[in-house]
């Protein structure tokens, strides 16, 4: 029988602090964090860039990865769609997944476990949809971390004109459809396969939050905690995707969210009440 290969997804919605948990779980023994690899399925990987500023082709990590060079563009399409939330609903249902998407990944995170000499990927792509297709690949052992973070944080890291920005109504849509969603999941199709972490929890109570982590999916945490003690920076790595923080070639964990000083009082009452039952559910004070 073959052996499964180890994930570790992260889900969530979008500017929840996926890219910066990533790279702090990427330091933790026999893991490697690889960014978002849903965005392998979008456009040509012949000019996708890595991390690290090279194109995949030429990546000294990507370029080793033999699947890459004969992923065909119908698999693309096919990941699109399955990991669209609008399919969500599907997989409520007795839904097999086209063998070309479970083949591909399976081959992928074998590939990448195999050449980084590591035992868990650790995937940040947050799609609820990904989740849940990979959940059902058979040849992945995937557990997977529920990020959820304080909406006005969301809605302030939305407003700065980086990326894609939102509206304060629309990023309290967002939030809203995202993580109520991400609610229903993990207590429905991924029971007992999740665990929900609060950024804030993460930056208050750092050591708390990677033992949680160590129990849940047994990584041996110990280095990421120690570099935190000592301030030392997180290397990137060779990362797919992700946010600003993917051109810098390290970050230092910090334990202050930007919002608490910068989102203005109006927005903070407005985006509060927009998405008063989330917060409530996550015991997020006004």
């Amino acid at each position: 029988m073959q052996k499964k290969s180890k994930i570790l997804y992260i889900m969530g919605a979008g500017r929840s602090g996926s890219t910066a948990l990533s790279v702090f779980l990427g330091a933790a023994k026999s893991a490697i964090q690889v960014g978002e690899l849903t965005q392998l399925n979008h456009g040509n990987l012949a000019v996708s860039q890595c991390s690290c500023g090279s194109l995949l082709s030429d990546c000294i990590c990507w370029s080793q990865i033999s699947c890459l060079k004969s992923l065909e563009q119908e698999t693309q399409e096919r990941a699109r769609t399955l990991e669209k939330h609008i399919n969500i609903f599907k997989y409520f249902f007795a839904y097999k997944l086209p063998s070309c998407y479970q083949n591909f990944h399976e081959e992928l995170f074998s590939e990448i476990l195999q050449h980084c000499d590591q035992e868990r990927v650790i995937d940040s792509s947050k799609y609820i949809g990904r989740a849940l297709a990979l959940n059902k690949c058979d040849n992945l052992d995937v557990k997977y971390i529920y990020l959820v973070r304080d909406p006005r944080g969301v809605i302030h890291s939305f407003a700065k004109n980086v990326q894609t920005s939102r509206g304060l109504m629309s990023a309290c849509i967002y939030y809203n459809l995202v993580n109520f969603t991400a609610e229903i999941i993990s207590r429905t199709l991924l029971k007992n396969k999740v665990l929900k972490v609060k950024y804030e929890d993460l930056l208050n109570d750092p050591k708390s939050v990677f033992q949680n982590i160590a129990n849940f999916t047994d990584l041996d945490c110990i280095s990421i905690l120690t570099k935190i003690q000592t301030e030392q920076f997180f290397d990137i790595g060779h990362i797919i995707g992700g946010n600003r923080l993917a051109k810098k070639a390290s970050i230092q964990f910090q334990s202050h969210d930007g919002w608490c000083d910068e989102l203005p009082l109006f927005k903070r009452w407005i985006g509060y009440f927009l998405t008063f039952p989330l917060n409530l559910l996550n015991r997020y004070k006004l």
